[in-house]
């Protein structure tokens, strides 16, 4: 959106405030767009609201259209020439990780709360005493001196002292527990990188596949981030205020990376064998922790450029003192 001083502006919305409307056809083009919201006034939900209740504004490739309830107002031009609004989503269902399992996680989140109550419950057992009788007086005795001391008793071994407690499942809870955490990692191909596993890769090898699946996962939202991203530059260069050449966003390069742990070691090592075989940007490419290559090629350069000025200059201040020094033996 354009600000008040005519500067080109971007801003995030929730996917519940904005939705994009596409025609059927094979390339799926986007048609309009759809930011709406309720008046905070209204105390009801939202599925209890009205028409009357809802505004928002209607975004064209050629104009903008603000709407409040079924009142309209005159349209806008759009300065872009595009429907300005970029989607970025996961999948082309539009759902999250956590959505898939989220019935799993809700069963996590129960099991853990049985096992609080069955830990409560244990803590709060009732004693119970058979074959005797306890008054008032030596009740809050054995609550406060836990000591029970019967006798008078015909028949000692009539009396029984117990704690009343449920049976106890802690063994089916936890492998319960166990299967359920494998299963919520592994549906939304998540790696649990605080699994004790991961601490013991003794390479990189065997980490990267330890996190394939998450990988695989993640390329293909890097190529949808991709898209999305050339689209918002797309938008943003349309506007000859902004940029001169309107086609210069096919001139940006995005890369991604990864936040994982590296073996600089074994990286270097990599590329110390990469020598010769492939091309000088290539060979620092294996390296995690050079960002970009190119400029680094550029910064090799100008070191030896560097060292190859300062080594011709010390030849040169050399041989002006050896002819310094024949000069001075002639005259003398």
């Amino acid at each position: 959106y354009q600000d008040e001083e005519s500067q080109t502006k971007m801003t995030a919305v929730k996917p519940d405030e904005l939705f994009v409307v596409y025609d059927d056809t094979l390339k799926q083009r986007a048609l309009f767009a759809v930011r709406y919201g309720y008046h905070e006034n209204n105390s009801q939900t939202s599925s209890d609201q009205n028409l009357g209740d809802v505004y928002g504004e209607i975004l064209t490739r050629d104009s903008i259209i603000a709407f409040d309830g079924e009142k309209k107002e005159d349209p806008q031009e759009n300065p872009y020439g595009y429907i300005p609004v970029v989607e970025y989503r996961l999948n082309d269902e539009r759902i999250g990780l956590f959505e898939t399992v989220g019935g799993l996680i809700e069963e996590y989140n129960r099991v853990i709360s049985e096992k609080a109550n069955d830990v409560e419950a244990f803590a709060e057992a009732y004693l119970a005493i058979l074959g005797a009788e306890v008054d008032e007086d030596n009740v809050k005795r054995i609550r406060d001196e836990r000591v029970i001391n019967f006798y008078g008793t015909d028949n000692a071994s009539d009396v029984v002292v117990q704690f009343l407690t449920k049976p106890t499942a802690d063994g089916t809870q936890e492998n319960l527990l166990d299967r359920l955490e494998k299963q919520i990692y592994q549906i939304s191909m998540v790696a649990n990188i605080s699994d004790e596993a991961y601490g013991n890769a003794t390479s990189g090898v065997s980490l990267a596949y330890k996190l394939q699946a998450m990988s695989n996962l993640a390329l293909g939202f890097d190529r949808k981030i991709e898209k999305s991203l050339k689209k918002r530059y797309k938008i943003f260069c349309s506007l000859a205020t902004n940029v001169p050449d309107p086609d210069a966003w096919k001139e940006i390069v995005i890369t991604t990376s990864r936040n994982i742990p590296n073996n600089r070691a074994e990286e270097t090592s990599i590329a110390k064998d990469a020598e010769g075989l492939v091309s000088k940007r290539t060979q620092l490419s294996l390296l995690s922790y050079v960002d970009d290559p190119d400029a680094e090629l550029e910064r090799i350069q100008e070191e030896e450029t560097k060292d190859s000025e300062l080594i011709q200059g010390l030849f040169a201040e050399h041989d002006h003192e050896e002819v310094d020094d024949g000069e001075a033996g002639i005259e003398k």
